[in-house]
């Protein structure tokens, strides 16, 4: 998954007004260059990072005049509307990044970045988590940020995508204390996740899409393979090795442009299925 999140990240970075070019690497994930001449490093964090590292990687960043900014995976970060216990790690990314973690994960329309904050629950030791929408990258910004966090304190380059607090938000806020009074009316042990003004709006109008109406990136994915989106792991690989026989460039009888943009095809759309569906 992680691969396809870097050249997604990559065409999206290099369409920003103020970046010059963004570089796919091993470490760290992406190098971005801006017409300014500031370079920032952007990790893509598939396991938990020691938070001694992470200070590691910022100080020898910051002395020579680069920013740092760390994504993570969302299977790391807990669900919405919950009240966790925050792992160090946790709370340095979340003090890096404004007061929020960005994290990123293969939706149905493609590869997406989430914003995740974490509010202090008064009188424990504990944070509830809060998703807000998913996060649409205007521009790279790059400052200087003090931190008195003891893990990573000290003062810091780091880059984020210039957003908004969304837990700010008075209509954020005032349909969240919404949700919470229907739950606790209801008995539900769970809260909806609110992502965006329209998308709950209208869930109080009745005027939600009907599940499927759109067809999502990952259906075209199983459709380039001849399938039904409910396929299982073995049909999916058996159906790409049959159609990949048919059309690769040394024995396919089509044209070899031809044969390498159809099995080019073939290829993405099974990266992409397997990397949707945690298939290793």
């Amino acid at each position: 998954m992680a691969a396809i999140v870097k050249q997604w990240l990559k065409t999206e970075l290099d369409a920003l007004v103020n970046v010059q070019v963004s570089i796919v690497t091993h470490e760290p994930d992406l190098i971005v260059h801006t017409w300014n001449g500031v370079k920032v490093n952007i990790y893509l964090l598939n396991q938990p990072m020691k938070a001694g590292r992470m200070r590691r990687l910022l100080h020898d960043a910051t002395i020579i005049g680069t920013g740092t900014v760390f994504i993570v995976s969302a299977h790391l970060l807990p669900k919405d509307n919950t009240r966790v216990m925050l792992d160090e790690w946790l709370q340095a990314v979340h003090t890096l990044t404004g007061e929020r973690i960005y994290g990123y994960q293969l939706g149905k329309d493609g590869p997406e970045l989430i914003q995740v904050h974490f509010e202090p629950v008064n009188g424990v030791n504990a944070w509830e988590v809060q998703y807000g929408p998913s996060v649409h990258i205007a521009r790279m910004r790059f400052y200087r940020l003090s931190t008195k966090l003891r893990a990573i304190k000290g003062d810091w380059l780091i880059a984020d995508f210039d957003n908004a607090c969304f837990w700010k938000d008075n209509d954020y806020r005032t349909h969240r204390e919404q949700m919470v009074r229907d739950r606790r009316r209801s008995g539900q042990t769970t809260w909806q996740q609110w992502s965006g003004f329209e998308t709950w709006k209208n869930s109080y109008n009745g005027g939600i899409n009907p599940p499927g109406a759109m067809k999502t990136h990952l259906d075209a994915c199983y459709e380039a393979l001849g399938l039904k989106s409910d396929a299982d792991r073995e049909m999916v690989k058996a159906a790409f090795r049959r159609l990949a026989r048919e059309v690769h460039p040394d024995v396919s009888d089509l044209p070899k442009d031809e044969a390498e943009a159809r099995f080019k095809v073939l290829t993405d759309a099974y990266e992409y299925i397997k990397a949707a569906q945690n298939w290793h």
